[in-house]
């Protein structure tokens, strides 16, 4: 067989194996329940790849189930739309196809359109270089080549493709090679290797989204390349229902990372805050201790005060007694006192009146005197008749007072006497007499005047001591035995006090002790445990915001890597052409890269892969394929 017969046969088996998973695929997406009369359609993109990925020629296939329908409307902008199936022409307006498809044979019908805006949409960009003996080369000087040839594929996800395309669409790669002439080695890092005879398929996927680099060696003598197969189709198996409730779970937990994350900084901000306080209530505690230590090695002091000061208690409240009693006895010899000084005072009101009727007796007395006086030294008037008169005028006082005690009215009586010894003598020396008796008058009357104001005075304080103070100092002394009193049984609850505060002393002596002491340690050792996890709150905060973020970067390099999450298996297949045309039942990109041998210039790379004469109909179409793919795969 010539070389030119091999490349064609290569890639003859090449288009076998992507026609057959078409077939395949086409077949397992048939929808079996009843449904109303309605064209269903499956719609294949072709495309041809020059040596190094890039799109040289699209086409594409629409296989319609024409379920009795003679007519069928498609919506697109194509540059040319070929029927496959039979004669009849297509209308094309404005972006609408319609077949009438009236009195022609089968129930299958495919045309085929060609457009330009599918090359700019399709989901990935694919890159292919290639390498000999480690040395990068083009696709033509591979043709023949012996050594080490190594393919390097290169797929990016296309952000100008449509979102359905980015999360929905599985990228598979392929080749065959044959291990039984030329070849004598194959790796293929993260591949999956299949046998089929003496032909080896290398397939690689990639997830929606996703991006990667494919490497192929083949150790060869002479090589020969039937074309790389690139195969994009919905993500439609039923496991992959699962995707969305793994993206659900996904957002869950990144939802829940977010929520946890932010109560444990809100809980650990508090366990930061309350680090200071803790290290104050330690403190605190720590002093208590020493404090429980300080009246520990006072205690026997203390209870030996207690004791003294019971002790002397007992003094003091006996002479409280005996002074609220002493107290009653001077209040009741204070009110005796009062009595006997408000009598002495009226006595004194007495007296004082005496004393002023003295003052005025002694007036007249004086009067008389001067008179008697005059008469005896001029020598005129009733001498012994004034006398008379004078005497009558001294008994009159000294018959003012009837105690012949009084020290006024003994002088007055005196004078009495001495002015009847001087009327007997008077003419012996009358003058100098009455003289002498003028001056005894004169201090009669300033002793009764300093008498009087003597004995005002007196009563003046007496009712100052008996009315004014008298009151105040009852109140007092009422106020000293309340107090007296009071001061007692103070002395007498306080001497309880301490008593009982001595018994509960020794009663709790030590159970009391060993419990502060128990308390005091156990709180310090809460202390040191809350001191230490507060403290490592930040070595906590360091591993949340580690775990978030190891969880955050897991997530958002998945969500990077591919949209696998996005996937949705229940999501309507959208048109290749058009939004208006009908959800298909299945769609599928078939691409290619050119073939390489040593007689490329005379192979074509264009086939039309369900191009069939018309003549023989669906049916002896889908056989010829089969009977072709059997053919390819067992002949050389």
């Amino acid at each position: 067989m010539n070389r030119r017969g091999c490349g064609t046969m290569k890639w003859k088996q090449s288009a076998a194996l992507g026609m057959a998973s078409v077939l395949i695929f086409h077949m397992a997406c048939v929808d079996l329940q009843a449904a109303p009369p309605q064209v269903r359609v499956d719609e294949s993109v072709y495309v041809n790849l020059d040596y190094y990925g890039a799109v040289e020629e699209v086409n594409i296939v629409k296989g319609c189930m024409l379920n009795g329908n003679t007519s069928i409307v498609d919506y697109g902008d194509y540059n040319e739309v070929v029927n496959m199936s039979n004669r009849a022409v297509p209308q094309v307006e404005a972006g609408r196809v319609t077949w009438d498809l009236s009195g022609q044979e089968g129930e299958r019908f495919y045309f085929e359109c060609k457009t330009d805006r599918l090359a700019q949409e399709l989901p990935w960009d694919l890159d292919v270089t290639y390498r000999l003996n480690g040395k990068e080369c083009s696709g033509d000087e591979l043709a023949g080549a012996a050594g080490m040839v190594t393919m390097l594929v290169t797929v990016e996800p296309n952000p100008a493709a449509p979102e359905y395309y980015r999360n929905n669409m599985i990228l598979t790669v392929a080749t065959l090679v044959d291990m039984d002439k030329d070849n004598y080695s194959l790796e293929a890092p993260g591949s999956q290797l299949q046998t089929l005879g003496t032909k080896k398929a290398v397939l690689f996927m990639a997830l929606p989204g996703e991006s990667g680099t494919f490497r192929i060696d083949i150790g060869t003598e002479n090589f020969e390349s039937t074309g790389l197969m690139f195969m994009m189709v919905p993500a439609t198996l039923s496991s992959l229902d699962r995707m969305a409730d793994i993206r659900e779970v996904k957002d869950k937990v990144r939802d829940s990372m977010d929520a946890m994350s932010d109560s444990a900084d809100v809980i650990l901000d508090h366990l930061s805050d309350m680090k200071g306080s803790l290290e104050e209530t330690q403190r605190g505690i720590r002093k208590a201790q020493e404090a429980k230590a300080t009246f520990d090695a006072g205690e026997g002091q203390v209870k030996s005060d207690v004791d003294a000061a019971i002790d002397s208690l007992d003094g003091i409240k006996n002479s409280l007694t005996l002074l609220s009693a002493q107290t009653v006895i001077e209040k009741a010899d204070y009110i005796d006192a009062m009595e006997r000084l408000e009598t002495i005072r009226h006595s004194v009101y007495e007296m004082d009146e005496y004393l002023k009727d003295m003052e005025d007796a002694s007036k007249d007395l004086q009067d008389s005197m001067e008179k008697l006086r005059r008469t005896m030294k001029n020598g005129a008037g009733d001498t012994e008749e004034e006398i008379a008169e004078t005497i009558d005028t001294l008994k009159k006082i000294y018959g003012q007072t009837g105690d012949p005690a009084d020290l006024g009215n003994l002088q007055v009586g005196a004078e009495v006497g001495y002015l009847a010894e001087f009327a007997g003598a008077l003419t012996k020396s009358a003058v100098p007499v009455l003289e002498d008796t003028e001056g005894v008058v004169h201090e009669v009357e300033n002793l009764t005047n300093k008498a009087s104001e003597v004995l005002n005075e007196s009563y003046t304080l007496g009712g100052h001591m008996t009315q004014d103070y008298k009151e105040h100092v009852l109140m007092l002394l009422d106020e000293t035995q309340m107090f007296l009193d009071s001061a007692g049984s103070s002395v007498t609850a306080t001497q309880m006090a301490l008593r009982s505060m001595r018994t509960l002393l020794d009663a709790t002596e030590t159970s009391l002790d060993a419990a502060i002491d128990a308390s005091l340690s156990g709180m310090i050792g809460i202390l040191d445990s809350g001191i230490g996890i507060a403290g490592g709150s930040e070595v906590f905060r360091d591993a949340k915001d580690t775990m978030k973020e190891a969880v955050d970067d897991e997530l958002d390099e998945i969500e990077d890597e591919s949209n696998i999450l996005n996937i949705d298996t229940e999501e309507a297949f959208p048109s290749f052409t058009s939004d208006r045309n009908a959800a298909p039942d299945s769609i599928q990109i078939i691409m290619r890269t050119a073939e390489i041998s040593p007689d490329d210039d005379d192979v074509d790379n264009t086939v039309d892969l369900e191009r069939a004469p018309e003549d023989i109909g669906v049916w002896g179409r889908l056989k010829a394929v089969f009977v072709k793919i059997y053919h390819w795969f067992v002949k050389e």
